[in-house]
């Protein structure tokens, strides 16, 4: 192990553990970088036995699950490996790994965003992977998410084509539009920059920059998760999974296994899949914030809110407007069963 003479009064003078972040107390050893013999930092003996180096690789595509699944697992069951997944549907994959190394997993089921918007909320500084493959004028070019006439390269031969396909070429009859003059021009101006011939020279650039513009997405997302939960997106399949522990980890909180099937049954029947409403945006708040009240799930809670016997004229059925200041209610909340009365 590599440790330097500040490393080791740091600790001493540790409090923490540098892996869970409870006190150490006495239970303290040195926690070190199995692979370059680098210190890291103090930690609990049983954090530092659990602490190991997952030997999975991830493999990251955006839209995974919608369509590049569909590709790979056409060719896949070539392979002589163990094929596993964690099924959307019959025919959509949220992750399925390939051996005992291979993961792959669907950066949108993270950032629901396309990549172009994704793309866009960088700051130059943030294409840390672009700016080492591309620098200068070239790196202006390539940083934003190109144009691809896909629908008009529909066979191998047109790889050989001469010269950039003219704007119709670039229609989309999946969104119904045809490409903006601006990026189109940028398309130009990236065909004459790079001295492309052929189709076959726009089109692997085009793939090149996709895969290295969601390398420093995924890669920007990371770095937020570490610096604000400590956990790493590359390890999980989803966002609902990333956080649920990030939500464990920073609450503390140990959830109680629900022993008595009376309670088990009454939080089975209340899960819903949400509620359809035909809603008009509006805001009249003076001094406070606006708070959205669904009446039918919340009826005893309005009840205790709202002054008089309001809440028992509730009805579903018939919208009405409610002003209410919930006040410190605001950050509370319940779980409600309604006694239905008469026939059922």
């Amino acid at each position: 192990m590599v440790i330097t003479p500040e490393q080791e009064a740091e600790f001493w003078m540790t409090r923490n553990c540098s892996i869970c972040g409870n006190d150490l107390g006495d239970d303290r050893v040195r926690d070190h970088d199995h692979v370059t013999g680098l210190f890291r930092g103090a930690a609990h003996n049983m954090c530092n036995l659990k602490y190991r180096i997952t030997w999975n690789v991830p493999v990251v595509f955006h839209n995974l699950r919608g369509y590049d699944s569909h590709l790979i697992m056409q060719e896949i069951g070539k392979f002589k490996m163990n094929i596993n997944v964690v099924p959307n549907n019959m025919e959509k994959y949220i992750s399925f790994s390939l051996g005992k190394s291979l993961v792959f997993i669907d950066s949108i089921q993270f950032m629901a965003s396309s990549l172009e918007a994704l793309v866009n909320n960088l700051s130059p500084e943030d294409f840390k992977i672009v700016g080492q493959r591309w620098q200068g004028e070239d790196f202006d070019l390539v940083r934003q998410k190109g144009i691809f006439p896909y629908e008009y390269l529909d066979s191998i031969s047109k790889l050989d084509s001469e010269g950039l396909p003219s704007k119709d070429k670039f229609y989309s009859s999946l969104y119904e539009s045809e490409v903006k003059d601006e990026d189109y021009e940028r398309a130009q101006k990236v065909w004459d920059h790079f001295g492309m011939k052929t189709m076959r020279d726009y089109h692997d650039l085009y793939l090149e920059t996709d895969v290295l513009l969601l390398a420093d997405v995924f890669e920007n997302f990371r770095k937020t998760c570490l610096e604000n939960y400590k956990l790493d997106p590359a390890h999980y399949i989803s966002a609902p999974s990333l956080s649920w522990d990030a939500f464990l980890k920073q609450s503390g909180e140990e959830i109680e296994l629900v022993s008595d099937m009376d309670m088990f049954q009454f939080f089975e029947k209340g899960m819903r899949g949400g509620f359809g409403s035909k809603k008009s945006l509006g805001s009249d708040v003076e001094g406070g914030k606006p708070t959205y009240v669904y009446p039918q799930t919340l009826k005893a809670v309005i009840r205790e809110i709202i002054p008089g016997n309001l809440a028992d004229h509730v009805d579903p059925t018939h919208p009405r407007v409610y002003k209410v200041n919930i006040g410190d209610l605001s950050n509370a909340s319940w779980p409600v069963k309604k006694q239905n009365k008469g026939k059922k």
